[in-house]
């Protein structure tokens, strides 16, 4: 069966299916998709958004916009609330005017799946369509194809009882041609009795283009210095057994391969590839067996045997045929063979990409590879049925898209806003200085599906936010949209006293803050503070001795808020001229009681220094000892507090922390877990990029090693030991007892 540009990728859904596939994702996709839409006026700020259960595809609206091929128009129910900033300023709680509207999606194609953008809106019954002049991105739904499909374009076609999403492998193919509707036929078949509502159809000139590639990287350069005789070919067929597959030829030559009594003689191979697909259930993949064999040509042997002995041995048959007419054959078998294994050991020597070499004979060898299938999304592969036939390959299913929970997190969720007077001890003139700071708020953008979070959507804090009295309380936007969002809210030119205002608009939603009024800047001397000052600049500027035994105070006041942990101590000590053979004992020092901290790689020693770093509770004093070392070892020491974000509790003792691309790697016990830098979401690590969920979340992508990380001290403190790591967006990762802790560093006492 001749396969030609039939290298259309297609995956059929039922209409409706499909309308309930982008309700999904408009679900899964960030709650808030724009800050603000064109009829409604620049100064209405979205405060929420609730899509309806039905979407509807449409062959178009009453209005004047054209749908450009390729693509699928939906209508698509909504209801959303909007408010001024006026409005909150008198009432920070404002729900907001409740619009039911509709709004016209745009669903188009992309090589992994389509896009889903709002065109047009109504809001309000009676109201005419407004087409928006800039569409808004409402999100986007992958499908199920793999890495090794080189898709060329891509195209979504409607035709009445289906949605087809066609993946052109090859500039040639017609993405507008009938609908082949293999589903429905399967559908009306009622010795069949199918449920399903989507298809996956592979062609087979798909496959036959994927062998022919392959062959030609084989054979690019031939083997042992042959040249290739035109181009290969390949063709879809039957195989024994009801089984369908690919089978290619291609035709080398040796050049002066076996030299004569009558010159150098070339010799023709034959190298043939059969590539038999199953379609296999267990494992929801396509099975690839291929086979390359060489056979050189029988001629060109004969000829090679004319000119090597074996012609005088048919010229002495002449004369004593019964005896020497078995000795020529013989030596013409000798020859073939001999040919035969040669051109078998070239072909063993051949590579095929993405296979792998299971048996081998003297002139074939055999590889083994797969495909994966994964099936739509909302879908079970359990469900899954495939088949492999005379048209290629086909997978189909059914999908029974759930709508996930939203789940926006605000943290602290509106209302005040903690904010301390921060202290800046100014080591040059042994003073303390102060400035008013406001605590981060946190926000993420979870959806969840039986109790787990499925998804965490980058937060995107929009232009319209804004903090009040302007010019003196500000917002910095993030850079960047991610989960686990944190937003600064700085108000230094703010009087003790006065109050201000913060409207917070991200894509996770909005909230209203109030900072202040700030309190009165302390004036009143504090007892002590002289000495804390002196205690904090020296133990950063002077080597103080050890004498044995020394005691480590902290003295930074504590924060005056968290983030639903209880605040944890960080702590930094450089011993230097510590004798080689010393022992170094840290303990703990809290309500009076001593109690040594069992610590291994926090203690980090090259040559006579030693760096020492250790997390502990909020109450927690430390006391370092070097016994009988005399007033040779000199220490100081650094201080600052963590604000935990999340704990994730391993039930034993992290060993290490390592950071791996965008993982990090944790060694406790005998296990390896990472947690994804992005939104901190765990698992278990058997392999590279393999895992075991730990119930939060989907297993997280990304770059990981089934490795244990060798255990790095970093270069110098704080920048990456074993058991601490800095993060991006101002984070860090500690060990602290069984868990690990993502906290944000707070340093209440600075240096100026």
């Amino acid at each position: 069966m001749e396969v030609e540009n039939m290298a259309i990728i297609e995956i059929e859904v039922l209409t409706e299916m499909f309308a309930g596939l982008v309700n999904l994702a408009a679900n899964a996709s960030p709650l808030i998709p724009t800050p603000t839409l064109e009829p409604l006026g620049n100064d209405r700020l979205i405060r929420d958004v609730e899509w309806g259960q039905t979407f509807t595809v449409v062959p178009g609206m009453p209005a004047n916009f054209q749908i450009a091929p390729g693509t699928v128009l939906l209508e698509a129910p909504l209801r959303l609330w909007h408010v001024s900033v006026a409005e909150l300023r008198g009432r920070p709680d404002a729900p907001g005017t409740e619009e039911k509207a509709v709004a016209w999606l745009l669903a188009a194609a992309t090589p992994a799946g389509f896009e889903i953008t709002m065109v047009a809106v109504r809001t309000g019954q009676g109201r005419p369509i407004a087409v928006l002049e800039v569409p808004v991105r409402i999100g986007a739904l992958p499908l199920p194809v793999g890495e090794e499909v080189s898709v060329q374009a891509a195209a979504l076609v409607f035709s009445g009882r289906l949605v087809t999403l066609r993946l052109g492998t090859s500039a040639s193919d017609d993405l507008f041609r009938s609908s082949a509707n293999r589903l429905p036929r399967i559908l009306d078949d009622p010795s069949v009795g199918s449920g399903d509502n989507w298809l996956i159809h592979i062609p087979a000139g798909f496959f036959t283009q994927m062998i022919l590639e392959r062959l030609r990287a084989a054979l690019s350069p031939p083997p042992d210095g042959a040249i290739a005789v035109g181009a290969p070919a390949a063709r879809w067929l039957a195989f024994p057994e009801g089984r369908w597959g690919v089978s290619a030829t291609a035709e080398l030559e040796k050049r002066d391969a076996c030299p004569t009594l009558f010159g150098d003689v070339d010799i023709s191979i034959d190298v043939t590839v059969d590539a038999v697909f199953t379609a296999s259930t267990t494992t929801n993949a396509i099975d690839i067996s291929l086979t390359v064999g060489g056979n050189a040509s029988d001629w060109d042997a004969f000829r090679c045997w004319l000119g090597t002995g074996g012609i005088a041995s048919l010229t002495t048959g002449l004369f004593v045929p019964f005896l020497q007419v078995p000795l020529a054959i013989s030596s013409l078998v000798t020859i073939s063979e001999v040919i035969r294994h040669s051109v078998g050991e070239a072909i063993n020597k051949i590579t095929v990409p993405d296979f792998t070499k299971v048996s081998q004979t003297t002139s074939s060898v055999t590889y083994a590879g797969s495909i994966t299938v994964d099936p739509l999304p909302a879908s079970s592969p359990l469900s899954m049925t495939l088949s492999v036939d005379a048209e290629g390959f086909a997978a189909r299913g059914r999908a029974l898209p759930l709508a996930p929970s939203r789940r926006p997190k605000f943290l602290p969720d509106a209302g005040p806003l903690s904010g301390t007077w921060k202290q800046e001890i100014n080591c040059s003139l042994r003073s303390m200085d102060r400035t008013f700071t406001v605590q981060e708020i946190l926000v993420q953008d979870d959806r969840e599906a039986f109790g787990a979070v499925v998804l965490s959507n980058p937060v995107n804090v929009f232009l319209t936010s804004t903090a009040e009295p302007k010019g003196r309380c500000e917002i910095y936007l993030p850079p960047r949209a991610q989960p686990n969002q944190s937003v600064s809210i700085v108000c230094d030119g703010m009087n003790a006293g006065e109050s201000g205002f913060v409207v917070l608009h991200s894509s996770a939603g909005l909230r209203t803050y109030v900072v202040g009024p700030l309190p009165e800047v302390p004036t009143s001397p504090i007892v002590g503070m002289q000495k804390l000052i002196d205690t904090f600049c020296d133990s950063f500027q002077e080597l103080r001795p050890v004498l044995d035994i020394h005691e480590i105070k902290w003295v930074e006041p504590p924060p005056g808020y968290d983030y639903g942990h209880s605040p944890l101590r960080q702590w930094q000590i450089v011993l230097e001229d510590v004798p080689a053979l010393a022992e170094i004992r840290v303990l703990a020092l809290r309500d009076g009681i001593q109690q040594p901290l069992e610590l291994g790689d926090e203690i980090v020693r090259n040559g006579d220094r030693a760096w020492i770093t250790i997390v502990t509770d909020d109450r927690t004093d430390i006391s370092v000892q070097v016994p009988g070392a005399g007033e040779r070892p000199h220490l100081k020491s650094m201080q600052r507090w963590l604000l935990p974000l999340k704990a994730i509790d391993l039930h034993e003792r992290p060993a290490s922390l390592q950071r791996v691309g965008e993982m990090i790697q944790v060694v406790a016990g005998d296990r390896l877990v990472g947690i994804r830098v992005r939104d901190w979401t765990h698992l278990e690590l058997d392999g590279p990029l393999v895992g075991r969920s730990l119930g939060e979340g989907p297993v997280p992508g990304g770059e990981a090693s089934a490795t244990p990380p060798e255990k790095t001290n970093g270069s110098g403190p704080g920048l990456n030991s074993v058991h601490a790591l800095t993060l991006p967006n101002r984070r860090v990762a500690v060990a602290h007892g069984s868990q690990v802790v993502i906290a944000v560093p707070y340093e209440g006492v600075r240096r100026v």
